[in-house]
């Protein structure tokens, strides 16, 4: 998947073969060549390992690469696809996802941003997704969507627990209602009920 692991990898398998037989044929008459040889490889493995350092070329050749080897299944959008009413499932690399892919047999969505592109797989109310990024830093737009997701489920959950607790109440309070006697006695009326401060209306006088 990284690229650049194996180009260093080629690269010293190259200088390998290069200088072992000059070694095993003549060790003494080749040593500057096989010193050069050396060399040159080392300076190979420099130039890439400092291009590896660079996220923003590394970034681009994995998404070039993913857009050519899985071209067949992905298709380009222009937003990220919603998330309403979805199980969400994050997958931790775009291997992955193909995997899920071909157990499902639908097409994946890619939404291309300025430093990361987000693949999503949906089949039913399964919304598979993984987000390539240009370094950790990068917040993706499906990031924020989650984010606000998460918010108006805690809305959600915070106005059912208060409707709970209110419906709590008033069954407690009607039931305490069904338990109460008012006694009337030399024209007052006294109240016993299970609920406190409860409030009778006077009665008009006549």
């Amino acid at each position: 998947m990284i690229i650049y692991k194996n180009k260093l990898l080629v690269l010293w398998i190259l200088a390998l073969v290069f200088t072992i037989p000059l070694c095993v044929f003549d060790l003494f008459e080749y040593t500057l060549v096989t010193g050069i040889a050396f060399a040159f490889s080392f300076t190979l493995w420099l130039i890439a390992y400092i291009e590896s350092k660079d996220e923003n070329k590394i970034y681009k050749s994995n998404l070039k690469e993913i857009l050519k080897t899985f071209d067949a299944v992905l298709i380009k959008v222009d937003e990220v696809p919603s998330i309403e009413k979805r199980n969400i499932i994050k997958v931790n690399s775009i291997e992955d996802l193909i995997d899920a892919q071909v157990e499902v047999r639908k097409p994946i969505f890619y939404y291309l941003d300025v430093n990361s592109c987000t693949f999503v797989l949906l089949d039913r109310r399964e919304y598979c997704f993984f987000i390539l990024r240009k370094n950790k830093d990068v917040v993706a737009v499906l990031d924020g969507m989650l984010r606000e997701e998460e918010k108006k489920k805690q809305i959600r959950l915070e106005r059912e627990n208060r409707e709970l607790d209110n419906y709590d109440k008033d069954s407690k309070i009607l039931d305490g209602i069904e338990n109460t006697t008012i006694i009337k006695f030399n024209n007052r009326s006294f109240v016993v009920s299970p609920i406190r401060d409860v409030e009778i209306p006077k009665e008009k006088k006549k």
